[in-house]
């Protein structure tokens, strides 16, 4: 009797949510703010017992719409030739649509899923589909987003420079499971993926839960055959293979920051990482490169704190990196030490980086 209860209780508010949804999309909208998670648990509860009943009550925020939609909505709105739901993870909408891999999907003109939340990922792993219509992680290894000439192209230049690539996957050690050429990449020189079906994200959400024993995505530094920096490598696998070491150790750390946007970096690893681009500075990579070394990096920041275009580095492809100040501000700090160009930042503006605190 109780059971025969609680399934008339539950239609009864499924279809209440789903009337307000239809007819009162602003009420609905609020409604889900608050407890919008609470449906997303629903649906990865009890290995998915409950999904098909919440799959069209959920809300994602689009990066074509700028706005809250629908699974429903997403699919009506599908390319005749696409394949897959996209989806991206990390903090916030802007930090997700920032991946590099975001840009092939803009260039498309395909709508990308910005999930948030920690569950979100896993609801949508439980639902597998919808409406026929495969979910695909934009992190993933392949979005085939390429043309088979693009892939074929990608596949000679891998195969060329097999040699180079091996060298690059053994000198990052067990930082990577694999370096690959990317066909997915614009204007990016690096980035990061991953192979199997545990993300990043999903990795972050599972080793912060106690008492679990610790997991680990397999992570694929993946560089831009079409970026000059890919040429740089091949030329260096013939003429110096330390220096190639160097660059892939930066180009790797790059692609860890460029991942920040989605939670990837602790801010606890800022500080190796900046003393490992400052060290470089006694290197022939970067000595004498620049007026002032490694100044460059820094940039005045707007004022959400966030830093701008930048100038320099561009050997290195680091030109236009937009990281979240709290990553940066220790760059700016550390760089100080090593140069004379006090005026870049200024000492008040030095100070409040110091603190976390905006350059201004």
């Amino acid at each position: 009797q109780l059971k025969l209860i609680a399934t008339r209780l539950e239609k009864k508010i499924s279809s209440e949510l789903t009337s307000m949804l239809n007819n009162e999309r602003e009420k609905y909208e609020e409604f889900f703010k608050n407890f919008g998670l609470q449906l997303k648990y629903g649906m990865y509860d009890n290995y998915g017992a409950k999904k098909d009943e919440l799959k069209d009550l959920v809300l994602f925020y689009s990066s074509t719409e700028k706005k809250l939609v629908t699974l429903k909505e997403y699919v009506s709105r599908m390319k005749p030739e696409q394949k897959y739901i996209y989806y991206g993870c990390g903090e916030t909408p802007e930090r997700v649509m920032g991946l590099p891999q975001a840009e092939a999907l803009e260039e498309k003109g395909y709508e990308m899923l910005c999930l948030t939340d920690n569950v979100d990922e896993f609801a949508l792993r439980m639902l597998m589909k919808y409406d026929e219509k495969e979910f695909r992680n934009i992190s993933s290894d392949d979005l085939e987003l390429e043309t088979s000439e693009e892939k074929e192209k990608t596949k000679e230049l891998a195969e060329q420079n097999k040699e180079m690539l091996a060298f690059l996957k053994e000198s990052l050690g067990d930082k990577v499971a694999d370096v690959r050429v990317s066909g997915k990449l614009k204007s990016h020189p690096v980035c990061i993926t991953t192979d199997g079906m545990i993300s990043t994200e999903m990795e972050k959400v599972l080793n912060s839960m106690p008492a679990r024993e610790k997991i680990k995505a397999q992570r694929v530094l993946e560089v831009n055959g079409e970026h000059p920096i890919f040429q740089r490598l091949c030329d260096l696998y013939q003429s110096d293979k330390d220096r190639l070491k160097l660059y892939g150790e930066i180009l790797y750390d790059q692609a860890l920051l460029i991942e920040a946007h989605d939670g990837g970096l602790r801010i606890s690893q800022v500080p190796q990482l900046a003393i490992g681009v400052i060290l470089q500075n006694k290197h022939p990579v970067l000595r004498g490169q620049f007026r002032h070394p490694l100044a460059a990096v820094v940039a005045q920041t707007d004022a959400g704190g966030v830093l701008e275009r930048g100038n320099g580095i561009d050997e290195l492809g680091m030109v236009g990196l937009d990281l979240p100040l709290q990553v940066l501000h220790v760059h700016a700090v550390v760089i100080h030490l090593y140069t004379d160009d006090v005026g870049l930042i200024g000492e008040k503006g030095l100070k409040r980086a110091q603190k976390g605190g905006s350059f201004r």
